[in-house]
């Protein structure tokens, strides 16, 4: 579901497609649900002695997905919040530059998928060696944000919004590689969660 949200969220942006900023947004209660139901499942099982290391591991890990998942998923909405904003202004939508970033998130997602859904650690080892990437394409998006004429500040500022959004999902996609990590890992390292905050270049004005 939160691949689904992830994908349609960007579709919305780079097709300018009200529809996928709806399907996006109407599904918020159920996931909502899921989270409520998921951490209720791991509050009962804490409450019985587990003795497996592995099993510990594994709600543990369940937890962190959990909580990470839901903030994609809130970035996600945002994304389509802002993307049908600027369709109900008639403004430009689809900024190469942001649609770039998207595609680079949707690809993570995937591989964070497939390696919790499969049990493939190397997927989850490939998302964790893509550091940085939020930085990175934020740094390029403001790069080529100021070279260019900003007469209309609410498009820019909208822009911006979504790039923020990309960059926090892509340090959620990192937390959730961590904890696929940590869930597989046959080594005791404690793959922590991801904490920093995502790098917001200061664009000129």
């Amino acid at each position: 579901m939160c691949q689904r949200a992830v994908d349609y969220a960007l579709k919305s942006y780079s097709l300018g497609s009200p529809e996928c900023c709806r399907l996006v947004r109407n599904n918020k209660s159920e996931v909502n649900l899921l989270h409520l139901q998921i951490e209720e499942s791991i509050r009962e099982i804490l409450l019985i002695e587990i003795s497996d290391a592995l099993d510990l591991r594994f709600v543990l890990s369940a937890d962190r997905l959990c909580n990470a998942f839901e903030e994609i998923h809130v970035h996600a909405e945002d994304i389509a919040t802002t993307s049908m904003r600027l369709l109900e202004s008639s403004r430009r939508i689809g900024c190469k530059e942001l649609v770039s970033m998207g595609d680079v998130v949707n690809r993570l997602m995937r591989l964070c998928v497939v390696a919790l859904f499969k049990r493939h650690i190397d997927h989850a080892e490939t998302v964790l060696r893509v550091e940085g990437v939020g930085c990175e394409f934020e740094t390029r998006f403001f790069e080529s944000f100021n070279t260019l004429d900003r007469s209309d500040i609410t498009e820019a500022m909208y822009e911006i919004a979504v790039a923020d959004s990309l960059s926090r999902m892509a340090l959620e996609l990192r937390e959730v590689a961590n904890a696929i990590m940590f869930w597989l890992s046959d080594s005791e390292e404690e793959w922590a969660p991801c904490n920093s905050e995502p790098c917001m270049v200061r664009c000129e004005r």
